[in-house]
């Protein structure tokens, strides 16, 4: 038979357990989140193509020096 000490101490740490279980969960949803854990969304692939047209081109200039920046890093 167990003692009842043991049996305490046993509820305890299955208490804390639970309660680490619980942080830890509440942790990775505040900061990284799930997606890490659980893969990337999957949609489907399409066969899509567009033209490089002048315009298209212009435009992309246009976003990677103007707008976005990447000429800075990259």
């Amino acid at each position: 038979m167990a003692k009842p000490w043991m049996k305490r101490l046993v509820r305890i740490l299955g208490y804390c357990f639970l309660g680490l279980l619980v942080l830890l969960a509440i942790a990775i949803t505040f900061t990284i989140g799930w997606r890490p854990f659980i893969g990337p969304k999957s949609r489907p692939l399409t066969a899509r193509k567009f033209a490089p047209t002048p315009e298209r081109l212009a435009r992309g200039q246009y976003l990677s020096d103007a707008v976005l920046g990447c000429s800075g890093c990259h």
